[in-house]
């Protein structure tokens, strides 16, 4: 071995724990909502070609946090996280291409990204290839392909893969066999990662009195949790129309419940357009009535 590799090597080594802890220090002041402090540490990282570095710092980028929102860095950090194999960063080059943000649209170039990164194990790329498989966008339509990319989704755990399955297994879209019990069971799976689209739904849920699992108390319970999360549909409309009929002990039972289930399940910093995806989807239909 060359002098010059074995110094290379073992500076590489000694640096490893070194890199280890920046990264962990990074992603604390990031899950913590410390942006700028986060974007200082992950830059370096991302430099010395750290893939989730440079995905991390690519979604920095295109949400503004810590930095000026610059679709074009968050393309170019995408593209090189990509290209050492990271399937976060590999769905993010396709969902700039579905876009155009940083890059001309390119409905194609999206479609082959999303493939690669769900082969790769995205699940969110799965999602993704279920809804353009199911309704036939930018595809041909095969909803048989659809609930298999759907279904990988799901079976890692993904509260959007989760969510979707309990909408189209409510309504018995998509050749999937219609079952309320199971769609409440998956919506109840998706609300547990605090998805407030979810936990909205529940809500709504719960308060259908045609419902064979209508609770006002668990229905105030869940609209007082999504109204937390600032959820507008529910915190003008929702929550007030529930606890309107409930006697005040009852809407005390119902505030203790939503503060220790909110307690034992701490709601992560980031939230992905909390109030408008309560705006464009408050779903008055999720869950038909459940047969005992």
């Amino acid at each position: 071995m060359k002098v010059g590799s074995l110094i290379f090597l073992t500076a590489l080594l000694l640096s490893r724990p070194a890199l280890a802890d920046a990264w962990g220090d990074a992603m604390q002041e990031y899950r913590a909502g410390h942006f700028e402090a986060a974007f200082k540490l992950v830059t370096p990282l991302a430099k010395a070609g750290n893939a989730e570095a440079q995905y991390v710092l690519s979604n920095m980028y295109w949400y503004g946090e810590g930095t000026e929102v610059d679709y074009d860095e968050s393309m170019k950090w995408a593209r090189q996280s990509a290209a050492l194999g990271n399937a976060d960063g590999e769905n993010a080059v396709a969902v700039s291409y579905a876009f155009g943000k940083g890059v001309a649209p390119d409905p194609v170039e999206a479609l082959k990204w999303f493939k690669i990164a769900a082969d790769n194990g995205s699940a969110k790329a799965q999602v993704s290839l279920a809804r353009r498989y199911l309704d036939g966008e930018d595809v041909p339509k095969d909803e048989a392909l659809g609930r298999r990319y759907l279904s990988a989704a799901v079976a890692q755990g993904y509260f959007q893969a989760q969510y979707a399955l309990a909408v189209y297994t409510a309504a018995g879209r998509y050749g999937i066999a219609p079952d309320a019990k199971e769609s409440l069971r998956l919506m109840t799976l998706a609300a547990e990662q605090r998805y407030v689209v979810a936990e909205f739904s529940l809500a709504l849920a719960y308060g259908d009195d045609k419902s064979a699992v209508h609770d006002p108390i668990k229905a105030a319970t869940w609209a007082t949790i999504a109204a937390n999360a600032g959820c507008q549909y529910a915190t003008v409309i929702l929550k007030p129309m529930i606890t309107a009929g409930l006697k005040l002990d009852d809407r005390d039972e119902a505030n203790r419940q939503a503060a220790l289930w909110e307690q034992n399940h701490p709601r992560p910093t980031f939230q992905e357009d909390v109030e408008s995806d309560c705006r464009i989807r408050p779903l008055t239909s999720t869950l038909p009535a459940v047969t005992t």
